[in-house]
């Protein structure tokens, strides 16, 4: 089984979003390219898991569930393992509808 581990990170020039692997230092490589990233922004991609429209999900993403009570959750790590195991079923009723760092706001309560 060929597992792809990717992250994602904010560059720290201009603030927006790199794709790649995790280097040394806070370094994401997207090709030939490494840049440096915030390091309280990276999130690792989880693996073999999309949402209902084929989107892969990082660490920090926060996307609806039809399933769940309330319809919004957040993708989390500990001690590194997915936040949550998803089952079959799951990954097609959610939708990724923005992230801690750019939306904190979808977590509040209203």
């Amino acid at each position: 089984m060929n597992r792809e581990i990717k992250f994602r990170g904010k560059r720290l020039d201009t603030g927006e979003w790199v794709y790649g692997w995790l280097g040394l230092h806070d370094l994401i490589a997207d090709g030939q390219t490494h840049h440096e990233v915030d390091p309280a922004t990276v999130g690792q991609k989880l693996p073999n898991v999309q949402d209902k429209y084929h989107n892969p999900i990082y660490e920090g993403d926060i996307y609806s569930c039809k399933m769940i009570e309330g319809g919004k959750a957040n993708v989390i790590r500990h001690k590194g393992w997915s936040g949550f195991d998803l089952a079959p079923d799951w990954a097609q009723r959610m939708e990724i509808i923005g992230n801690i760092h750019d939306n904190p706001e979808l977590l509040e309560d209203h």
